[in-house]
């Protein structure tokens, strides 16, 4: 019976079996559940007619809606002047006019991620560090919107619609390239 027990528990090990692998989600919460979602609300916000209180009404309220930075117009200026040597006659003119008047200038930044990873392969490979085989999927968001007397005066938005990888890691040497300063192995260090 131990024979057979044994046997069963060996073969379940070697066989591959992708569903005790670990898998994880990293995602920011947001009211917005997919790219789409959040592009389709930035969308509707109109440069020199969207007002503060409009943008709170669409969701886009740093007290309400989470991962929405308030920028200052310091912030501002740095995220388009990123060097001393950069000047202020190359940028939009409504950003121009924002950064010359500070008292009336602010901002929000948005930057929403949803990342989804998935282990697949030997589960025994996988545990004893020889081979791991991860797969990625999900999307980011990210959208600036500056606000000038409480009116939005330029938006751009970007970020990764669709993200799909696969990451293979092999290490010939299994658990002991995994030991970080007892051995010379790991990567040449």
């Amino acid at each position: 019976m131990k024979k057979v027990l044994a046997t069963a528990c060996c073969l379940f090990i070697f066989s591959g079996c992708a569903a005790l692998l670990p898998s994880g989600s990293e995602m920011t919460k947001s009211k917005w559940n997919s790219y789409g979602e959040a592009k389709k609300a930035f969308d509707g916000v109109k440069v020199g007619e969207t007002t503060e209180e409009q943008l709170r009404d669409m969701g886009f309220d740093p007290t309400k809606t989470p991962n929405i930075k308030i920028l200052t117009f310091l912030d501002v200026k740095k995220q388009f002047l990123v060097t001393a040597s950069d000047k202020t006659e190359h940028l939009p003119k409504s950003i121009r006019e924002c950064i010359e008047n500070a008292d009336a200038c602010n901002g929000l930044e948005i930057n929403i991620v949803r990342n989804d990873s998935k282990r697949y392969g030997n589960v025994f490979l996988d545990i004893f560090n020889f081979r791991r085989q991860t797969e990625q999927s999900g999307w980011e968001f990210e959208g600036l919107i500056v606000l000038r007397d409480g009116v939005v005066v330029y938006k751009i938005a970007g970020g990764k619609p669709m993200i799909e990888g696969d990451k293979d890691q092999k290490n010939p040497l299994g658990p002991l390239q995994s030991i970080d300063g007892m051995f010379f192995l790991d990567n040449g260090k």
